[in-house]
Parts: C-alpha cells; sequence; structure tokens
C-alpha cells in the first residue's frame, strides 16, 4: 500500500465536532484534499475558508474519498454513519480506507473491520487521546488496531494531527488500549489501583500484550480528553 501523502490521497471527514475540526483543519494545513461532512453542516461550512469541500451527504463523501476518517459521539453514531443504507459502507469504493478515531467500545471495532474486509476496503480504529488544545496543536495520541499495513500508509495522515501513534495489534485493540488509559491522569491511590486494573482490561480485550507496558509508559503523561 502506497503511502497517504497529500499528493496521492483526498481525505473525507466526518464528525466536525470539537475534535474533528481541530483535527481537519490541522490536515488542511498540512496540504490535504479534505471533503467535510457533519450533521449540522454549518459546522463543515466553517472549514470551506481553510480550504475544505462541503459534502451534501454521507453517499457523496464516501464515493469521492480515497480515506475516510471520522470522529463520532458514541457508538450509535458510529454504527448508524457506517451501516445506515445512506452511510458509508453502500457507497464507499473498493480499495479506499478508513480510519475511525471515535472512543467505542472494542466490539463496534471490530464489526466495523469484519465489514470492512467484506467491502474490500482497510479499517484502523484509531481513538485520540488528548484535549482541544492537543487536537489544535496537533499533539494527540493515537491507538491503532486493525490493518498493520493501513497504519504504516498512514503515518503522513497521523503525523499531522499527532506526536505519539501506537499500532497495537488487531482490530479492536486501539479502541480497547484508549478505554484502558482513560484514567491514566490520577490523583488517589484508589485511582491509581482502578488505571492498572483498566490498562489490564484493555490488554485482555485484544491489545498485543507486550505493547501495554510500553505504551503506558510512553503515555503516563497523557491529558483526560
Amino acid at each position: 500500500m502506497n503511502s497517504l501523502t497529500k499528493e496521492n490521497t483526498r481525505l473525507g471527514f466526518i464528525g466536525i465536532g470539537n475534535m474533528g475540526s481541530r483535527m481537519a483543519k490541522r490536515l488542511l494545513d498540512h496540504g490535504y484534499q479534505v471533503i467535510a461532512y457533519n450533521r449540522s453542516r454549518e459546522a463543515a461550512e466553517a472549514l470551506v475558508k481553510y480550504g475544505a469541500t462541503v459534502a451534501d451527504s454521507m453517499a457523496e463523501l464516501a464515493s469521492e474519498a480515497d480515506v475516510i476518517l471520522s470522529s463520532l459521539t458514541n457508538d450509535d453514531a458510529v454504527k448508524s454513519v457506517y451501516t445506515d443504507p445512506k452511510g458509508v459502507f453502500a457507497h464507499l469504493r473498493r480499495g479506499s480506507a478508513i480510519i475511525e478515531m471515535s472512543t467505542v467500545l472494542p466490539a463496534t471495532s471490530r464489526e466495523l473491520y469484519d465489514l470492512s474486509r467484506e467491502a474490500g476496503v482497510k479499517f484502523l480504529d484509531s481513538p485520540v487521546s488528548g484535549s482541544t488544545p492537543s487536537a489544535e496543536e496537533g499533539t494527540l495520541t493515537l491507538f491503532c488496531g486493525g490493518d498493520e499495513e493501513l497504519f504504516q500508509a498512514a503515518q503522513p495522515i497521523f503525523s499531522s494531527i499527532a506526536r505519539q501513534y501506537f499500532y497495537l495489534g488487531g482490530s479492536g485493540s486501539g479502541t480497547a488500549m484508549k478505554l484502558g488509559l482513560q484514567c491514566s491522569v490520577c490523583d488517589s491511590a484508589h485511582e491509581q489501583r482502578f488505571w492498572f486494573s483498566s490498562r489490564n482490561r484493555g490488554c485482555r480485550e485484544g491489545t498485543n500484550a507486550g505493547n501495554c507496558g510500553s505504551v503506558s509508559n510512553e503515555c503516563s503523561g497523557i491529558q483526560r480528553e
């Protein structure tokens, strides 16, 4: 799989909220073509002055983008965007790719991965950790699971929006690690014990066990979203 550079890749971005708008702007600032879609069109139109185009529908975005990124509020929103009759899977092109950055359950990530394989596209769950200032500054951390070839090809995209990005293993590994590190900023012994319990649960969810310790060491200072 070729490197997904600004010269050869048109991005579609679904979910132009507090985090999504800032990540999309950074991608535009780094020279990527970005097609934006948001249920509230005004949020997507705010990116036009930075060079984005606005899709009238998810179908339009999915049919035109080489790589689809999404940053959505919850599992139901993610499933709706991808699996509804007018959603992404009904209209994307074989050979394209999906980078799903929402914080959802590992089971949701694995479901979308399986549907992606059936559709002939590559898929990564890549939830983000960091605050809105981190998104604005491009210092987020990404936890990635799924297609390793896509992870390697997407390095130029990741470096535009994040300071650190980890490949953790099979589908659901990224979302499992993100959920396990939700309490990485701890103020008490009780919270510290909860964090270790959560981290271990993330490993049991399918994250490569050898990566758990190294990622948690690297990310010990990550801010809570």
